[in-house]
Formats: structure tokens, sequence, C-alpha cells
């Protein structure tokens, strides 16, 4: 189970936009989360620490709404009614599309009806627009690109942008740098800085203490 106590490093807002306090999970006879506790600030970037088996990966699947806890509460912006799309997760198996262009995948979480054409004009505004926030070279010459045809880090931005376009304030990261390597690293780690200077959380799960050490703000 993650430690509730926080080791502070620097405050970026007094505002919590996520609470999670007293989150109770069981699996069967097996209690995986016992009175876990998480505050994360606006714009901060917060690790997520803990052996395996601790229930690092349960508690992010409880926050992003894909697992029900039997115990405790969440909060976003005050409010125990959040908006869905608060809140979004990217895990180390991305949840893309592949045949379909990146311009496609921003957008899908847009359409009204499973069915309905896809609006041309209207998707690339909105991808190139959530795109430009993550990668700006990126936005320029890939919106029409198959999602098959990018590098496994330049998929992890497409689904950032995509969680940004549908108004995720908080991203909760899964080991996101476990395949990257160093310079893909450092370049994740960039975007996720420049996302919290403009008040976008990022929850992080990682066994990498150099990258917590180098990142994050705030563990728990």
């Amino acid at each position: 189970m993650p430690v509730p106590s926080e080791v502070q490093r620097e405050t970026k807002a007094d505002a919590f936009v996520l609470e999670a306090k007293g989150i109770e999970k069981s699996f069967g006879a097996t209690h995986v989360l016992r009175g876990a506790n998480l505050r994360i600030r606006r714009g901060e970037i917060h690790a997520l620490l803990g052996g395996n088996g601790a229930g690092k990966s349960t508690l992010i699947r409880i926050i992003s709404g894909s697992h029900h806890h039997d115990g405790g509460s969440i909060s976003i912006d005050g409010r125990l009614d959040p908006d869905a799309n608060a809140i979004a997760v990217v895990f180390q198996e991305l949840a893309l599309l592949p045949h379909l262009s990146v311009a496609e995948n921003i957008y899908l979480p847009h359409r009204k009806r499973a069915l309905a054409r896809l609006s041309e004009a209207e998707c690339f505004e909105e991808a190139r627009a959530a795109l430009a926030l993550v990668d700006e070279g990126l936005a320029e010459r890939a919106l029409d690109w198959p999602v098959a045809s990018l590098d496994l880090h330049e998929r992890q931005f497409v689904e950032i942008a995509r969680a940004l376009s549908s108004g995720a304030r908080v991203l909760l990261l899964d080991e996101p740098t476990a395949n990257l390597t160093f310079s893909e690293t450092e370049r994740l780690f960039g975007i996720l800085r420049r996302l919290a200077q403009q008040g976008i959380s990022t929850l992080l799960v990682s066994h990498r203490m150099g990258e917590i050490r180098a990142l994050a703000d705030v563990c728990t």
C-alpha cells in the first residue's frame, strides 16, 4: 500500500485539484489498499512510490474510475461528482487505434455517436490545438499519419494530447518511461514540466528514483 505521508519539495498552489481519502480496496480476501490517502495540487508533478504489489496501479485505476473502491472518497476541485474527463490515464499499453490517423485518435472522444461521420476540418482543428500543447513539431507534420507509423514516445504524446483535448486537468502516468530511451524520457519530462506551468497536474508512477528526484515536486 502506498505510504500516505508526503514529502514536499515545492508548493505551486494552495488548492488541491485531486483528493483521495481513506481509499479501501479488496479483491476477494486480499486487501490491496487500506486507508490510502493522496492529494495533488494544481500544476504539481507528484510521484507515487511503492514496491511491486503495493497497490499503485490499483489506486490509479480507482482514481480514474475504472475500478470501484470499497471505501473512502475521491474529489476533483472539491467535488465528489467530478467530470469524468477531468482525469486521464496513460498506461504502458497505450489505448490508441493504430490504423487511424493521429488527428482521428485525438478527436475520437469528441464524437457524439459511435457511427457518426468525422468532420475532417473540425477533427484536424481540435487535434492540432491539443497536440501543439504537447509537441508543436508533431502537430505540424504528423496529424494525417497513421498512429502505427509513430515511435512509442510519440504515441504517448498523442495519448496526452487526446486527454488534454477532452479537458483533463490531471494526468495519471503508469511507468511511462519503462520502454523509452534517455533522450525520449527527457523529452517527455520537458512536456510534463511545461504542462505543469499551465496548471495541468501529473501523477507519475515510476521505480526509477533518479527520474523521480529530477522531476517530481512531491512524493507519496
